[in-house]
């Protein structure tokens, strides 16, 4: 079995496109909510993992 590692950067890296892939998904199913209060629920979190990619490109490019 290879073994290989990851550095600090392909971990931010990761975890930006992770928060990334969750933003598409709750933007996706925003389409099939009609409850107000759910979609402002659904898109304050959107608005959370947004704020996060711009902090782990912040970290990211501040530590390369």
């Amino acid at each position: 079995m290879k073994m290989f590692y990851l550095t600090v950067n392909d971990l931010l890296r990761l975890a930006i496109e992770f928060e990334k892939d969750t933003i598409f998904f709750y933007e996706m199913i925003q389409t099939f909510i009609q409850d107000k209060q759910t979609l402002d629920q659904l898109r304050d979190i959107i608005e959370e993992k947004t704020r996060h990619i711009g902090l782990l490109e912040e970290y990211r490019a501040k530590h390369r």
